[in-house]
């Protein structure tokens, strides 16, 4: 029903969970909106398998799933529909945590896309370092390394 649509959408505009374990929307802009994803939760952009997560990824926390959760196929078929990623825009890789840019219509995701390969939309990354550096150190040159433990 219409009602539940909303009080599904509502809850999609809750607040964080403590420590940013759960993904929240930063941001609504009616048909395209701001996720925030936190470390841990996967961005399943695989629109071409057979399935909607792969076994290997099974344990993982889609962030399709959240999207899902809370706004209905009714109302917002793309973030039911793996042909156009689910409206996800881009992914983050999983240990890491940010702004994830998501569709909510068809027109957004077609709009959106066109914005990033035209190059009007641009991407920043920003990573936080644990540790100490030198104030003479303006800059870090290393391959990013992951720690599986």
């Amino acid at each position: 029903s219409e009602s539940d649509d909303a009080s599904s959408e509502a809850s999609l505009l809750g607040q964080p969970a403590a420590g940013f374990r759960k993904p929240f929307v930063l941001m609504d802009a009616g048909d395209r909106c701001v996720l925030f994803k936190p470390a841990g939760w996967q961005v399943d952009t695989e629109g071409d398998e057979d399935s909607s997560i792969a076994e290997s990824h099974a344990a993982r926390e889609m962030l399709s799933q959240y999207l899902q959760g809370a706004l209905s196929e009714r109302k917002c078929p793309i973030v039911h529909d793996p042909r156009c990623h689910y409206g996800f825009l881009h992914r983050l890789d999983v240990p890491s945590s940010g702004l994830i840019l998501t569709a909510k219509s068809y027109q957004a995701y077609y709009d959106l896309w066109g914005q990033l390969n035209s190059g009007e939309l641009s991407r920043d990354y920003v990573v936080l370092l644990h540790g100490w550096l030198t104030p003479a150190r303006c800059s870090v040159d290393a391959a990013v390394h992951v720690d599986k433990q």
